[in-house]
Formats: structure tokens, sequence, C-alpha cells
């Protein structure tokens, strides 16, 4: 081996040692604060929001979707749960603030998730679920108005007979009569709601006219 080729690889090697300690301290640093993060990510979703959106969404769909639309208008806070796997992944991809869950889950009706909320709306209602729950959200969460989303009065009748107030929607887009009895509830304007809901009606009707014309 001649002696260029030796200094060379002398020289690889000693760099070698100079850089290692170097690198060794700053993936350990990197890895440190890796796991401080991962660590208070997680302690962060253990710890309860001190502040409870007012407004609980359960189901995202057409009706969810414009309801969670006219809160974000009026900047009222919202919570959403949706239990179909499809649904959910176009809210998400969406922007909408919703996670996957069921309303039979135990963990929505603890304190820390209910306490503070003003509405429930159930925009697919199910007379036999919302039955069942009737006795625990009246026994624990007594100002909490339970609203069911329906599309006539027989439906009206059944869930107002087991304690929740209905709605009947039967809108164009679909969730726009419900939104705006929700913007009632919680001291919204008429006149603002009825130009809010005119927009919507708007935005609706103008593809439809354009494609009429075409």
């Amino acid at each position: 081996m001649g002696e260029g080729r030796s200094a060379v690889i002398i020289a690889a090697v000693a760099l070698t040692f100079a850089v290692a300690p170097n690198l060794a301290t700053a993936g350990r640093v990197l890895a440190g604060r890796l796991r401080r993060r991962a660590t208070s990510r997680s302690q962060a979703e253990l710890v309860p929001h001190e502040v409870v959106e007012p407004v609980l969404i359960v189901g995202l769909d057409e009706r969810g979707r414009t309801i969670a639309d006219a809160l974000n208008s009026f900047g009222i806070g919202y919570s959403a749960i949706e239990d179909d796997p499809q649904r959910l992944r176009e809210a998400v991809a969406d922007g909408y603030h919703v996670m996957f869950r069921s309303l039979g889950d135990p963990r929505f009706w603890g304190p820390a998730a209910m306490a503070g909320r003003q509405l429930s709306i159930l925009t697919m209602p199910s007379l036999d679920q919302s039955t069942g729950l009737t006795p625990m959200a009246r026994r624990f969460f007594p100002d909490l108005t339970r609203i069911a989303v329906v599309g006539g009065s027989v439906e009206a009748e059944e869930f107002a007979a087991v304690g929740l107030s209905p709605v009947i929607d039967n809108a164009i887009p679909p969730g726009l009569d419900a939104a705006s009895a929700v913007l009632d509830r919680l001291g919204i304007g008429a006149e603002d709601i009825e130009n809010w809901a005119a927009r919507q009606r708007r935005r609706v009707e103008q593809p439809a006219q354009m494609l009429a014309t075409a």
C-alpha cells in the first residue's frame, strides 16, 4: 500500500472517531425530544378539555354537515361523532371536527364529555337507542336538550314521547330547517338566520339554474 493511500485511510479513520461521538450525542438529543413530544401528546389526550363545545352533533351526513356549517358561520363551537367509516373519512377530509365514535359509547356520557353542553343533535336518530338513553340523560344532564332531526310528524311524535325535541327537516339542502332551529335555540336572531339560510339556498340553486340553461 502506497504512502498516499495509507494517509487517506488514516485520515478517514481519524475523522470517523472524531465525528462519531457528536453523532451519538445528536441522536440521543433527538430521541429525547421525540419522546417528550410523544409523551406530551399522550398526556394531553388524557386531560379533559376545560372548554366543552356547546353542541354535539351525532352523525355527519348531509344534515349534520349543514348544521356544522351553520354553527361555524356564527362562530359557535361544536363536536361531532360519526360511526360510519366512509362518512367519517369524507368529513375529516373536508375539515369537519369529527371523531369515530358511537352515541352508545359510555365515554360520551361522562361529566368531562357532556357537562356544559347545551344541545345534542341526532341527525339520524334511532328510536330504540334514544329510548334507552333517556333515563340516564335526564338523571345526569337535565339541562341538556336532545334534538332528533326527523322527516315527518309521525316520527316527531314518537321521539317527543321519549323525551327528545323533534325537528322536522325536509329542506333543500338537507339540514337547513334543522340548522335554523338549532341557531334559534342558541339565541341567534331571526333575521340573521334567514339571511344565512337564503345564502345556502342560493348556493344550491345556482348550479341547478346553470344546468337548466346549458
